[in-house]
């Protein structure tokens, strides 16, 4: 899970590339005060703009079907330095299956410890049963729990979910609990970077 030695840099933006949410990490690393304040910008008003294009051509790739695990890019950052870093890239779906952006991660390298046998989840429903995949000994989501992760990807708190799923607060709590034992999670936290580095946020329907 993420360290402050070696963080996870998690972001996800529309289809018109524009952000909708970031952890802590990358937010600190794009010169932005908090996460909230990225929501509505582009790659072309962060201090990385000069890679913007490239990053595009990867979030179109992404949307389109294409696979964008493990490519290695360059990345400026608010401190001046221009790293190396791993990226993986999912698209992002609606409550509908319809794409909707994409959700992301990357790491600086050099990485210690990369662990190049995981092995890429993609979540397969099948009678309202999200299955998870091997990574996970099979473990499957109902089709609320799903709902809930689904709003977890996107930053919002227990009161915002409760708001859109029309539930009390303290039932996501409870599907919350749920997700972190599925996922194998000690904090809510590390549901999202758990999410991106097995690839959780695709959906595979019959």
């Amino acid at each position: 899970m993420q360290t402050d030695k070696h963080p996870v840099y998690i972001f996800g933006k529309d289809q018109h590339g524009k952000f909708m949410f970031c952890n802590e990490p990358f937010a600190e690393a794009s010169g932005v005060d908090s996460p909230a304040n990225i929501i509505g910008k582009t790659d072309m008003r962060m201090c990385w703009r000069k890679q913007a294009h490239w990053y595009r051509k990867g979030d179109l790739a992404t949307m389109a079907g294409d696979i964008w695990h493990g490519v290695r890019e360059k990345q400026k950052h608010i401190d001046g330095v221009i790293y190396s870093i791993i990226v993986n890239k999912y698209p992002f779906f609606d409550k509908n299956h319809r794409i909707r952006g994409v959700i992301g991660s990357f790491t600086k390298l050099p990485l210690e410890n990369i662990n190049t046998t995981v092995m890429k989840a993609t979540l397969k429903c099948e009678e309202n049963k999200i299955y998870l995949g091997a990574n996970f000994g099979n473990e499957y989501f109902t089709k609320r729990e799903y709902d809930v992760f689904q709003q977890l990807l996107l930053s919002k708190s227990a009161k915002q979910i409760a708001l859109v799923l029309n539930v009390s607060p303290r039932t996501v709590e409870a599907y919350v609990n749920k997700i972190k034992l599925k996922l194998q999670c000690g904090y809510k936290s590390d549901i999202v970077v758990t999410a991106v580095k097995f690839g959780l946020c695709l959906l595979e329907t019959k």
